[in-house]
């Protein structure tokens, strides 16, 4: 697929700094609603030859990594476990597994525009296997091997974008109206972080899109 989509799930976007595909941010989306917390990407997709430790596997689309940092096992496990019961092929990786610091290493299955490296991968994954150079066995959980994200069920987060774009909008008007008193110092800095947070949600359109998906 030489061509790049200008709309629709494999139109590129930025997500916190990182390229990544409109399909791949809303399973993000979708696993972060069901983690109730905001996970950190350390890596995106559509990242040909950046990295050499990663061998490929982000050079197309659906590739992410996660940062894991301060979190305990059991957290990690937990993530590990959620992210599959959204659809990605969700690994723990450790230093001692790979030129690597500890993280999270996802490839979302049933994305179009996987890299060869990445769709060996979700192979691996399906047939138990670690996804590594010695194709060990699979530790994590295998109750959601079967389980896919697609365009169709973004409606996930898809309400709570909305509301957060909505309540930034009006924040973002009250510090412009001058309405907050006494702290302006403290206003420049809040009006920064929502400058910069609006930005990285998806468009009024695609989530408008999302919940019609999702009415039916």
């Amino acid at each position: 697929m030489s061509t790049i989509p200008t709309s629709g799930p494999y139109q590129r976007v930025s997500y916190q700094g990182h390229t990544l595909d409109a399909l791949t941010r809303a399973a993000i989306v979708a696993l972060d609603d069901a983690l109730g917390f905001r996970l950190t990407v350390v890596q995106g997709s559509y990242n040909a030859g950046r990295v050499p430790q990663s061998a490929g596997t982000h050079d197309g689309g659906g590739a992410v990594d996660f940062s894991v940092a301060g979190m305990s096992p059991a957290e990690i496990a937990h993530v590990e476990t959620i992210g599959r019961q959204i659809g990605f092929a969700l690994y723990h990786r450790l230093p001692s597994q790979g030129p690597w610091v500890e993280h999270l290493h996802g490839i979302l299955i049933g994305n179009a525009y996987l890299s060869p490296a990445a769709a060996a991968q979700v192979v691996d994954y399906l047939n138990g296997r670690n996804a590594l150079a010695g194709r060990g066995p699979d530790t994590g959980s295998r109750a959601f091997v079967h389980n896919r994200f697609t365009w169709a069920n973004r409606k996930i987060g898809a309400d709570r974008i909305n509301r957060a774009r909505t309540l930034l909008t009006q924040a973002l008007a009250e510090l412009d109206g001058n309405h907050v008193r006494g702290w302006r110092g403290r206003a420049f800095h809040v009006r920064a972080g929502i400058t910069t947070l609006l930005p990285e949600l998806p468009p009024p359109a695609e989530t408008a899109q999302a919940s019609a998906d999702g009415a039916g």
